[in-house]
């Protein structure tokens, strides 16, 4: 037992070591929803620009929670990474009490927690301030509620509910929860679940219609287009997944699912495992670093690699056991956190901030106002800092159909309907000097005869590739052979 306990503390160490590590990082997408927050905080209603309705967040639950923090007087920048981090923990104390309910050895209890507490994904995804973590709290709430002898139908019911309010796939994860409560414990408990799942799924929905005039969300719209290759790039975002975990871990995880026979819990995260799968399948790939649509069933996958760990003990002997456990960790821990660009760690780690975004906010806060427009893409960092409205050529948190024609090539005419006061858009610069457009749809704005004959160019923004992951990102989804990515500001001329 003291050996095990040792363990416990080390793992959770090491899970604050590399949450400090990775605390500096913010993907884009998180200040989204900051902006729809901050709206709703300050009564407007969660909208991203006042008088325009358009549903671009994705996780309505996380973005009341931020708005009730920033309520009370909590910073929501803060919030969202110290929530996320207590998310976090919680995950950890979840998959050890699963663990100690389902594993005899000492080693299979601790081995899950090892897992995900010496992995850099899931420390990213703790303080990265989105609803990732908090999403994953209650996907494995379920799964230890489950498992459980006792079981609550009302508060399965309302960690579904909340599930189905956190991310637009939570709603298969709640129905998945209700009908294994209704296969285990009958008819009428999984009415009881049913019950606030309807209520908050389907009031949701009744809101939505009401409120955005739209039966699914924006970015739903802007991203999900099921195809045929679409599930392949979703297969190979899992294969890619296992290649950076260092190989072994999906394997591990298949070895513990055989002992489902013996184990009759473990069809739960064997479950939910395979209906991520099929998520992946419909979505795709996710353009972030550290595997994203992974991370809410990565303790579902740390709970079998721990079945695995049983296996060996009980068939072979703890010493194999423990070598095991001591490759796939390691291999783990280390290809995670090699998989990752250069990191900042100092002292001042739990302050720093080093996106260039962050500068182009300031630079248009101070030359813009709440009835100047924007246009850009990056929809999170600039517009949350910023009075003016924002018009996104993404087409995320600008309305989809507005902004792209039917044959999805873009609406430039829409785009510069509002005349905007300033553009921003990126560039690559090639070994060979040329610039280019960084995406298709800025060569296409580049063409527009509005843009050509009343905007310049006035400044300049560059992306250093190894200052952060956010700029990190630019240059992996760029073409190989440039030396550099830059953004450029252009404003409206007198004569526009």
């Amino acid at each position: 037992m003291k050996t095990q306990n040792i363990t416990l503390i080390a793992s959770f160490l090491a899970f604050v070591a590399l949450a400090y590590i990775y605390f500096p990082e913010s993907i884009d997408d998180a200040y989204i929803t900051l902006r729809y927050s901050k709206n709703l905080l300050m009564g407007n209603g969660p909208i991203f620009n006042i008088g325009e309705r358009v549903e671009g967040y994705s996780n309505f639950s996380w973005m009341a929670l931020l708005a009730a923090f920033g309520w009370i007087g909590v910073p929501m920048e803060m919030a969202m990474k110290v929530l996320s981090f207590a998310s976090g923990v919680g995950v950890l104390a979840l998959v050890w009490k699963f663990s100690a309910n389902n594993f005899k050895s000492g080693l299979a209890i601790t081995s899950a927690v090892v897992l995900l507490a010496t992995s850099s994904f899931f420390a990213v995804w703790a303080v990265d301030g989105l609803e990732t973590m908090f999403y994953t709290l209650l996907l494995t709430a379920l799964v230890y509620l489950l498992t459980t002898d006792r079981t609550s139908p009302l508060l399965i019911g309302i960690i579904a509910g909340l599930a189905a309010l956190t991310r637009p796939e939570g709603i298969m994860f709640s129905l998945i929860a209700v009908m294994c409560l209704t296969y285990k414990d009958g008819f009428i408990p999984g009415l009881k679940a049913l019950a606030p799942v309807a209520i908050a799924a389907g009031g949701y929905e009744l809101f939505r219609i009401d409120y955005f005039g739209e039966f699914v969300s924006n970015t739903a719209i802007a991203k999900v287009h099921w195809s045929f290759n679409k599930a392949l790039e979703g297969l190979r975002y899992l294969y890619a997944y296992n290649t950076e975990s260092g190989y072994l871990i999906l394997p591990a995880a298949l070895v513990g699912a055989a002992a489902f026979m013996k184990n009759p819990r473990l069809h739960i995260p064997i479950i939910f495992i395979l209906a991520q799968i099929l998520f992946l399948m419909v979505s795709g790939r996710d353009f972030m670093y550290a595997y994203r649509f992974v991370i809410p069933v990565l303790p579902c996958i740390a709970l079998l690699c721990a079945s695995g760990i049983e296996i060996a003990y009980e068939r072979l002997n703890r010493k194999f056991a423990l070598i095991a456990l001591m490759i796939i960790a390691s291999s783990h821990a280390f290809s995670n956190y090699a998989a990752l660009p250069k990191k900042h760690i100092g002292f001042d780690n739990l302050t720093f901030r080093n996106s260039f975004l962050f500068d182009i906010a300031e630079f248009f806060a101070q030359r813009s106002g709440p009835n100047d427009w924007v246009l850009l893409s990056e929809a999170g960092i600039i517009p949350y800092y910023i009075e003016a409205k924002a018009r996104d050529y993404m087409g995320l948190v600008s309305p989809y159909y507005s902004v792209y024609n039917a044959n999805h090539t873009i609406n430039s005419d829409y785009l510069f309907s509002d005349r905007p006061k300033f553009v921003l858009m990126s560039f690559v610069e090639a070994e060979d000097g040329s610039i280019h457009p960084r995406m298709h749809v800025e060569a296409q704005i580049l063409l527009n005869s509005e843009f050509r004959s009343s905007y310049r160019a006035v400044r300049d923004f560059d992306f250093p590739k190894d200052t952060s992951f956010l700029n990190a990102l630019y240059y992996a989804y760029s073409p190989k052979n440039i030396k550099r990515v830059f953004y450029t500001v252009f404003e409206r001329t007198g004569n526009g």
